[in-house]
């Protein structure tokens, strides 16, 4: 995952003050006419539904047991670092800052070290065709944790590391675990931040 920084440092260029914000490459957005698109919360009858708070925007989907051999595997690749306890597998699969609610929640959480047992656990769940849910932060407000038909969450928080700064581009490269305020601990003593809070 490469991410953009800034400088805290400010300069002047061509008589403009920049931030020092970097971007691999430029990027155009076309506008387009919002009323061709439907809103997230109207049915296809028209009807509106859901919205915060509400309990109507309920996401189904069709519930699929994973295979006892699937969850074997796993601990093999894993050791002990999965978990098939209720209240973690209800906490990975309901977000409580979601508007979206779902019917069923993870069947399996794994918690992988390295990007081999990451390979390694999407080889056997491709194997079994059970779904997987990545998860990192755990910010999710538009329900893309939610366990839709149960499966396997791969939770990403022990993969931590900042694998490259390039303070001269202004990009780093990290792990998929990695928080952005702990990534602006290990930035701060080069000058530089992440400035965006996507929570």
């Amino acid at each position: 995952m490469v991410m953009c920084l800034r400088s805290l440092r400010r300069r002047v260029v061509g008589g403009f003050q920049i931030g020092g914000l970097a971007s691999a490459s430029a990027t155009s957005f076309t506008l387009l006419n919002q009323s061709s698109y439907p809103s997230i919360s109207q049915s296809s009858a028209g009807v509106k539904v859901g919205g915060k708070g509400s309990t109507e925007l309920v996401v189904k989907g069709e519930y699929k047991e994973v295979p006892k051999e699937l969850i074997a595997e796993l601990k093999t690749i894993l050791e002990d670092n999965l978990t098939t306890d209720y209240d973690e597998r209800y906490f990975h699969g309901k977000p409580q800052n979601s508007f979206h609610k779902s019917v069923n929640i993870r069947d399996v959480v794994v918690f992988p070290r390295s990007e081999e047992e990451v390979s390694k656990i999407l080889k056997s769940c491709n194997q079994y065709k059970v779904p997987i849910v990545p998860y990192g932060g755990a910010t999710s407000i538009e329900g893309h944790t939610l366990a839709t038909k149960g499966g396997v969450c791969i939770d990403m928080s022990l993969k931590k590391r900042v694998k490259a700064l390039h303070v001269e581009d202004m990009d780093v490269l990290v792990e998929p675990g990695i928080g952005w305020q702990e990534l602006n601990e290990q930035l701060e003593q080069y000058g530089l931040f992440f400035p965006l809070d996507p929570g």
